[in-house]
């Protein structure tokens, strides 16, 4: 049996390492998969040699939160991200979609594009029919589930099934973590039946809930259990 595709989220390991280090970090703790997240500055991105990436079967980025449009700091973003496509090809470019001002100047960029679905705290794109209106702006967006921000807005979790069911042909990454305030790590919260909900899909899974570098083994191992 193959091991699942199991990647970090780096964006508060960034906070206190930097890119670089937390890249090394994650690396070490034996994640086969990363996904960077340069915040509100992703110039941070031209830091990363290729090579430091290598041993990641997949790699993805997290992008900031930012008013999609036509604008300056749009096309900052698109640019860099481009430029570390071409260097160090990316599987996915995540977007949170609530503050999108125009979906259509996302239709051009060179680099895989996937939205995700919103917590409690958005007042938009938390349900299966907010998301769906994003892919049907262009048929090369991707899905990405996140798991946390379902349960967020509904314990029972029938949400997850009603987003899988609707639209797992466009699904490309999966976003687990567990949740008491916001993200936080599964092996502390025990929350198992957020694991189990995924276990059986193909996709790469992006734990979000670490921020601190003592975190990464245990919540990769206790993860990794239940993924069976």
């Amino acid at each position: 049996m193959n091991s699942p595709i199991l990647g970090m989220a780096i964006g508060g390991l960034t906070r206190k390492w930097g890119i670089t280090e937390a890249v090394r970090l994650v690396r070490e703790a034996g994640y086969n998969a990363i996904e960077l997240s340069p915040k509100h500055n992703v110039q941070v991105l031209r830091e990363l040699a290729a090579a430091e990436l290598d041993t990641f079967s997949y790699v993805s980025i997290h992008a900031p939160i930012l008013p999609y449009g036509n604008n300056a700091a749009t096309r900052e973003v698109f640019e860099e991200f481009a430029k570390f496509h071409a260097r160090r090809p990316i599987k996915l470019a995540v977007f949170h979609p609530d503050p999108v001002e125009d979906f259509d100047v996302f239709r051009s960029v060179p680099f895989p594009v996937a939205f995700e679905n919103m917590d409690w705290r958005k007042t938009s794109h938390r349900t299966v029919e907010d998301m769906q209106k994003v892919m049907t702006h262009d048929p090369h967006f991707k899905f990405v589930l996140d798991v946390n921000h379902i349960y967020t807005n509904d314990k029972t979790m029938a949400l997850a099934q009603e987003f899988l069911e609707a639209l797992h042909p466009r699904l490309a990454e999966v976003h687990l973590s567990g949740f008491t305030t916001i993200h936080d790590p599964l092996y502390h919260t025990k929350q198992d039946f957020l694991i189990t909900l995924v276990k059986d899909l193909s996709q790469p899974i992006i734990l979000e809930g670490v921020g601190e570098k003592e975190e990464l083994r245990p919540e990769r191992e206790y993860v990794l259990q239940l993924l069976g």
